[in-house]
Parts: C-alpha cells; structure tokens; sequence
C-alpha cells in the first residue's frame, strides 16, 4: 500500500470514526431536554421530602416508593452508562483543532503557486481555496476564537477581531493589502510573545534557558518553547509544526513586495495568507494554558 493509500484510508477510518461517535451523542443530545426535564422533577421531589415532617414524609414514603419503583420500572434498567466517554476524550478532541494545518497550508502554499494575474489556474485550486475558506469561515462562526486567544495574552482576542475586519476592508479595497498583512502579523506576535511568556514560567528545565529574547524566526528557540510547553494533548511536535507554521506565515507576510503592486495577484495571496492564519490561530488557542 502506498503512502497516499494508507494516508486516504487513515482519514476515511477517522471520518467514519467520527461519524459513529456524532449518531451516538446527537441520540444523546436530542434527550438533553428531557433528561434534564427528568434531573428536576427529581430535584423536586426530594426537596419536597426532605421539607416534609419527618413523621409525614415517613408516612408517605411507602406509597411514594412503590410509585418511584413503578414508574421507573422501564428507565431504571435502560439508563445508558457513558463512562467510555472519559474527560480525557473531551479534552483530547478538543485539543484536535489545528490538525488540518499541515494539509492547508501545504495545499495553499502549492496552489498559490498557481495563481496569477490573468484569474487562469487550474481547476483543483479553485476546490482547493473554497475547501480552506468553507473550513476557516465554520472556524469563525464557532465565535470561540476570541475568547481562546484572550487567555493567551490579555486583549489577543481584540487584536484578532480588529485583524479581522481589516482584512475585509482590504478585500473590498477600502485599506490596502499591506496594512491587513500588518494587522495579521501583529496578532502572530502577540500569540508568540504570550507562548514565549508561558515557556518562561513552566520551564523546570536546567538545561534550557527560556529566559533570553525568543524569537519566532529561530529554529531553536521554537523548539525549545515547544518542549517546554508539551504535554499529552499537545505533544512536542504539533507545537512545533504550529509554531514553525506561523515562523513562515509570519515571513511571508512581511515580504517587502507584497501588498504593494496593484496589478498583482496580492489579494488572492491575502486570502490564502488568512486561511493559513485562521487556521494556526485555531490550532494554537486551545492550548490549554
């Protein structure tokens, strides 16, 4: 079997994964209402045993058990056990966000290659592009980023909104390109400065020394944070590709020419930049600081 076999049927296995565990819990969802419904009808007759007289409540807790006994007779020997569903599953399906980076900003960055002036590429970058937007546009209206970023570093979750909005005035042409590049590349810098912070603090390392000037453009000074700051639902080597992700991002969007020439094609790569840049943001802020 060949990679690409053992890489689309792994997806697939995950897709179908998933699929089974989204039956299961929508099941599950769809009775919140009345399980919960269930919890305060409960609530509610222990609380009104529990204010009774004793000498009351005593009397009347025969009856009231046999009808308790009665009436769950069916939901007291179907009542689902969910133990398999761990808080480590949660917190580790939690932690899966930004594992799409790797396939789009490889994809993009190759599709870009693709794209020019005249609008003329071939027709798997037009699906290519919309798949990243489709994806970063759901990663938007799940409106946690904000908040996931403002425990990074203290007003983050601003920074990224203004970012944001910059970016659709500089795709409707009301600010250029390169000041939306800007806003993008601040907000990186600010979600590396509060990384670099957090390495600093947990670092019970003797050898290494986070306590210099650590700069996302080093090789080894991303290395270093990210084994500092590993754990089991962030392991070493998702930091570092999330960080490495941003070191390139971060370059490009800097480059000295970009945003500057108006018969380029530096919106399309706008575009592209920021799928690439939602998507790390993502990944990153779910870290669990």
């Amino acid at each position: 079997m060949s990679d690409l076999d053992e890489l689309e049927r792994k997806l697939q296995k995950d897709i179908d994964k998933s699929d089974d565990i989204l039956k299961k819990v929508s099941k599950l969802n769809n009775i919140i209402p009345n399980v919960q419904r269930f919890k305060d009808e409960k609530i509610t007759n222990l609380r009104i045993v529990k204010g009774l007289p004793k000498d009351i409540a005593e009397e009347l807790a025969p009856s009231l058990l046999t009808w308790e006994n009665k009436n769950d007779e069916i939901i007291g020997s179907v009542f689902p056990i969910i133990s398999d569903i761990s808080p480590l599953f949660i917190e580790s399906i939690e932690s899966t966000a930004g594992s799409t980076g790797p396939y789009i900003v490889n994809a993009t960055n190759i599709a870009m290659q693709y794209i020019n002036p005249n609008n003329q590429h071939p027709e798997w970058v037009d699906n290519i592009l919309k798949t990243t937007t489709e994806y970063t546009d759901g990663v938007q209206k799940r409106d946690q980023l904000t908040a996931n970023l403002n425990r990074i570093n203290t007003n983050l979750g601003e920074m990224f909104t203004e970012a944001n909005a910059s970016f659709i005035k500089s795709k409707n042409k009301i600010i250029s390109v390169d000041q939306s590049a800007m806003h993008m590349r601040n907000v990186i810098q600010q979600v590396w400065g509060g990384f670099a912070e957090l390495s600093r603090q947990k670092n019970r390392d003797t050898r290494l020394n986070p306590n210099i000037r650590l700069e996302l453009n080093k090789e080894a000074h991303r290395i270093m944070v990210a084994e500092i700051l590993a754990n089991q639902l962030y392991p070493k080597i998702k930091l570092e590709e999330l960080f490495s992700d941003a070191s390139q991002l971060y370059k490009n969007l800097s480059d000295n020419n970009f945003g500057k020439n108006i018969l380029g094609n530096d919106i399309e790569r706008l575009v592209i930049y920021h799928s690439q840049w939602i998507t790390f943001l993502d990944g990153i802020s779910r870290y669990p600081a």
